[in-house]
Parts: structure tokens; sequence; C-alpha cells
């Protein structure tokens, strides 16, 4: 059994219900104007139900508007994303070259042998790494949020570090 799918409108389909649709509206057009004319003022109700139209169309336009600009900010910042780990990629690329380099005139200067050229620098990179893990570990307080859960009078998230100073903010 074969299924019958919608075509697609020709460019001349197309013009004809654009067409058809001006006709209708001016005839609905025509038709409100004369009763305008004939018509007592619009009531206050009319009005009240007039201006909650106009506000729900402003709301649903202004919804819209933020739905699309969100949109476009999630693209955003993906491609800020994409480019970050591009960047972070080259830039380990960058500093294992750099290590390398280094090692190689190490060893090539018969400065150090080759084992042990690699064995310091993968000690300094553990040092550095280590170094960073610290500074996470410090600035991981201020992901708690405690002056707004003081405000909101929730009880304060368990400090783990008792010697936290909150000065350095």
């Amino acid at each position: 059994m074969a299924s019958v799918l919608p075509q697609p409108l020709t460019h001349l389909e197309v013009g004809i219900l654009d067409q058809a649709s001006d006709q209708a509206s001016g005839v609905v057009a025509m038709h409100k104007s004369s009763e305008h004319n004939h018509a007592s003022p619009p009531s206050v109700a009319a009005a009240l139900h007039a201006l909650i139209d106009s506000v729900r169309d402003w709301l649903g336009s202004m919804l819209e508007l933020a739905v699309l600009e969100g949109k476009k900010a999630g693209l955003g910042l993906a491609l800020i994303l994409g480019f970050a780990v591009g960047a972070i990629t080259l830039l380990i690329a960058g500093w294992l070259t750099l290590v390398g380099c280094l090692v190689v005139v190490l060893v090539a200067g018969d400065f150090l042998s080759l084992g042990w050229s690699l064995a310091i620098a993968a000690l300094l990179n553990f040092a550095a790494a280590g170094g960073l893990v610290l500074l996470a570990i410090k600035h991981s307080q201020d992901l708690s949020f405690l002056a707004t859960r003081r405000q909101l009078g929730f009880k304060p998230a368990s400090n783990p570090n008792p010697n936290y100073d909150q000065s350095h903010q």
C-alpha cells in the first residue's frame, strides 16, 4: 500500500495561496470596517480584552526572542568551548615539545644521561601539576556560596579547610 505524502508547493501554488489570503484579508477588513462604522464605541470589557491580548502577544514575542537568543548563545558557547579545547591541545603539544627540546639539550650537551633528563622533566611536571591541584583546592571554597546560603537562612556548608580566610576574595 503506497502512502500519500504531501508534496512541496510550487512557486505558482504559493503565489495563488498568497493572493487568496490577501483577498480574504481584504474582505474581512471591509466587513470589520463596515461593522465599526455602525457599531457603538467599544465597552470597557472589550478594551480590557484587547489590552490582555496585546500583552499576551508582547510576552509571546519576548519569549520567542529569548528562545532565539538562547539558541544563539548556546551555539556561541559551543564554539568557544571547541576553540578552547583546540587551544589547550596546542598548548599541551607546545609544552611537550619544549620539554623534549630541554631533554635533547641536556643529553646532547653531555650534561645528563637520557634517563636522568627524562626523570627530571617528569618530576618538574609532577611538581607543577601538584601546585595547580593545591591552588584548585584552595579556591574550591568559593564554590559553596557561603554568603548566599547565610542570607537565605540555610545551614552553612561544612568547611573542610578550617584555616580558610575569606579575605583572599
